[in-house]
């Protein structure tokens, strides 16, 4: 007779109840585990409230149903799942604190170098860790508790196949609802800015599954796209000529014109001295964001390729960027530039711990601890003025070799209330209700911006090398949407309003500056500083230079302007579709990478190099 028929009906029930209790219990242990890894503090946990912590648990028993299928008992699964789950806790908990970033699948693509270098840290037995290993004893012991109760009632409710099948079917159907469905209870891109803050409130577990989705869709092939589609030759000049001139690329946080905008009327004249400096060039840049996005414009930037093809912001955190083209400092390099990278922000932010070594910097100055000056503004903290000097320092120690700089800037960060009235020195006349106080304290900011710029110029006008300066702001400041609307631009004027940013091209010696100023993609800058450098052109930038001559304005929502300001939607059948196709499968190749990419396109040719 078989252990199951020694007991009453009654009691085999109150058994098999108690042994899914178990098995409940366990998954939900092991995803608090994986997740006390990333965001180490109980209290948090609880934060979450019960229905996300559930949700992390349910993606957990996904794990937990698919071993069952393979092993006849939930006491060997739960064994396995719980052995997996708190090996990539603790490597997980370790990854954060020597990586700066949680251990993600789409960092598997790095696995080869993380596992170099892993010998060389020095792994410390914290109490986070002796948590961890608590949390996997509490397993261990439900799981022989578990399969005590499977020795004295083998058959219980989910001992046959076919219901842990329908099991995992339905719970799969529960984790896409609540993360990637349309009434999802987490949004699907909530890692936009950085992990940490996601981590907190809706779980490591619930990242993971974040992190798997926009790696599976991180690229929109263009429609008819074949690398041998691509239809652009190297033009015939080639410029080489010496002595290159140091390339200072400054991206500033949230710096703005909003009288580009609207009438503010301010009782100070913010910009005077940007658009009247002496050797500089402006002019509007458009930021592929409305009020945010400061890694979509980093992007655009540093590698000239366009929003468009991505369906996710924040591409840092998802783009490998040492396998992908257009690597501008790659080829400065190749010109025989020393090269650095410089960001006082947290370096876990935008993953930038990682993109930029990916990108190729010799040099990287990357968070608070690796810059040396720090004053404040009431609580505005990491003035431009700060970084600037920093800049000078790390300037000034470089070898004789041309320089290549990138800074980006903190000052200007939201939100808008840090400080009170007192400390502003520029003040808005027009009543904006709530916001009055707000965009007081904005162009307050804005203002000194504006001077420390003006003051770096200085700095370098008494430098005996060429130099060359491209400064602009990320986009405008995230109020930006709620300030009023005159009705003067047609919708479609409006957007790429919001998104425009003044830019400054500024040299201390003569050189040929842009010809068209008046408007520039943020894709376009660096083309533009390196024409205007007189260094040799890779033929991607050459095509992005004849597409700035025709179509200076370009949405990641596929609206334009032309020169003329007009304005049209890709694709439409428009007078400039050919030269976007070509454009948008030249970026594809470039971002796709693989045997396909077209090496010809985007690195200089032998003759061109140092």
């Amino acid at each position: 007779m078989s252990n199951t028929m020694k007991y009453p009906r009654r009691r085999r029930r109150a058994l098999q109840i108690l042994q899914a209790g178990i098995v409940f219990g366990t998954i939900l242990v092991q995803s608090i585990q994986l997740n006390y890894s990333a965001a180490p503090s109980f209290f948090g946990l609880i934060q979450q409230g019960i229905g996300m912590m559930l949700v992390n648990a349910a993606v957990v028993a996904l794990i937990g149903l698919l071993v069952s299928l393979a092993v006849r008992r939930w006491s060997h699964a739960l064994l396995v799942c719980s052995i997996l789950t708190t090996v990539w806790s603790i490597a997980n908990y370790y990854v954060i604190e020597f990586h700066g970033s949680p251990l993600f699948f789409s960092e598997f693509v790095n696995f080869k170098t993380a596992a170099a270098v892993a010998g060389s840290y020095r792994y410390r037995i914290t109490k986070v860790v002796l948590n961890l290993l608590l949390m996997f004893s509490a397993e261990i012991l439900a799981v022989w508790l578990l399969r005590m109760l499977e020795k004295k009632s083998p058959e219980h409710a989910c001992s046959r196949r076919w219901i842990r099948l329908a099991l995992l079917l339905a719970d799969a159907g529960v984790v896409y609802a609540t993360l990637l469905g349309p009434a999802a209870v987490k949004p699907r891109n909530s890692m936009a800015w950085t992990w940490v803050q996601s981590a907190q409130q809706y779980g490591y577990v619930n990242c993971i599954v974040e992190d798997l989705d926009r790696s599976r869709n991180m690229l929109i092939q263009p429609e008819g796209y074949s690398p041998d589609r691509i239809r652009w030759e190297a033009g015939d000049e080639n410029r080489t000529g010496q002595p290159y001139p140091d390339v200072i690329l400054i991206l500033n946080e949230t710096f703005c014109d909003l009288e580009q905008i609207l009438d503010v009327q301010a009782d100070a004249d913010v910009f005077s001295p940007f658009y009247g400096l002496d050797g500089g060039v402006t002019g509007l840049a458009v930021a592929p964001g409305v009020g945010g996005g400061t890694n979509d414009s980093e992007f655009e930037l540093l590698t000239s390729n366009s929003m468009y093809l991505l369906n996710r912001s924040a591409p840092f955190n998802y783009l490998h960027l040492d396998q992908t083209g257009g690597n501008l400092v790659n080829n400065l390099e190749a010109l025989g530039y020393s090269t650095c990278a410089m960001h006082c922000g947290d370096k876990a932010n935008y993953s930038r711990h990682r993109a930029y070594p990916e990108i190729g910097f010799d040099r990287i100055f990357l968070g608070g601890d690796a810059f040396s000056y720090r004053d404040e503004y009431g609580n505005r903290p990491w003035l431009d003025a700060d970084n600037y000097r920093d800049l000078i320092d790390h300037y000034e120690a470089a070898g004789d070799a041309p320089r290549f700089f990138y800074l980006l800037t903190f000052q200007n960060h939201g939100g808008w209330e840090q400080n009170e009235p007192d400390f502003d020195t520029v003040h808005t006349a027009r009543d904006f209700g709530t916001l009055s106080d707000d965009i007081s304290e904005y162009l307050t900011s804005v203002r000194m911006s504006v001077q420390a710029f003006v003051e770096l110029t200085e700095y370098f006008s008494n430098v005996d090398r060429p130099v060359i300066v491209c400064m602009v702001g990320d986009h405008a400041p995230s109020f930006i949407r709620e300030l009023p609307d005159d009705g003067s631009l047609p919708p479609e004027r409006v957007k790429i309003a919001q998104r425009s940013v003044p830019y400054i091209i500024w040299a201390n010696n003569a050189v040929q500056l842009p010809a068209y100023p008046d408007y520039a993609d943020m894709t376009d800058l660096v083309p533009m500083v390196m024409q205007a450098a007189g260094l040799p052109l890779t033929p991607y930038y050459e095509m992005l230079l004849a597409l700035h001559e025709s179509v200076p304005v370009r949405l990641p929502t596929g609206v334009w302007m032309d020169r003329n300001g007009t304005t049209g939607s890709y694709p439409g059948e428009g007078p400039y579709d050919d030269l976007l196709t070509q454009y948008y499968y030249m970026e594809y190749n470039a971002l796709r990478g693989g045997r396909a990419y077209r090496t010809e396109l985007f690195e200089l040719a032998d003759g061109e190099r140092e």
